[in-house]
């Protein structure tokens, strides 16, 4: 019979955060929370990206160590795709999508 150690490995490079899922977790008739997850790595900022009722575009820079943020300002009965991308050292990662109905 044998036992397996628990695994020890070496600290590795850096990697490439990368992007998990985004989700929209809550609505009401002018806003979206979105929610996301980051498996490996970490970002310095993010950056999510919609077009409001006009068309417009619209972005929401959010700090690197948040997991989720709160869209403000939307119209009711409305459908956005909202886009996450992730920053770091100037490199884009993304975007992971999601649709959301006020």
């Amino acid at each position: 019979m044998t036992t397996e150690a628990p695994s020890i490995t070496a600290p590795e490079p850096p990697t490439k955060p990368r992007l998990g899922e985004l989700t929209v977790t809550d609505a009401t008739p002018d806003s979206l929370h979105l929610s996301w997850t980051v498996p490996e790595g970490q970002f310095d900022h993010f950056l999510v990206q919609y077009k409001n009722g006009d068309g417009q575009p619209k972005a929401v820079r959010v700090p690197g160590y948040e997991g989720g943020v709160t869209v403000s300002g939307l119209q009711p009965d409305h459908k956005y795709k909202m886009n996450l991308y992730g920053f770091h050292g100037g490199q884009r990662v993304g975007p992971v999508s999601a649709i959301g109905v006020t």
